[in-house]
């Protein structure tokens, strides 16, 4: 929230992930997240070239299907 969402798209995203976290989608959702590769010691910032060499991360399709 802030710079990219207003407060009320904020409340709504949260809801959506929510509501799919507590579907029957939501156990292969968690553990889609174990997978993915953290990113320690680095700052991302709107608006700028993502850093070369990191890994790429992604979003659970069944997540973005709401």
């Amino acid at each position: 929230q802030g710079d990219l969402f207003t407060p009320e798209i904020t409340a709504l995203f949260r809801n959506l992930i929510a509501m799919a976290m507590r579907s029957s989608d939501g156990p292969p959702i968690r553990a889609s997240f174990e997978h993915a590769e953290p990113i320690h010691g680095i700052r991302l910032d709107v608006n700028q070239a993502y850093p070369d060499g990191l890994p790429l991360q992604s979003m659970p399709p069944s997540l973005l299907l709401n």
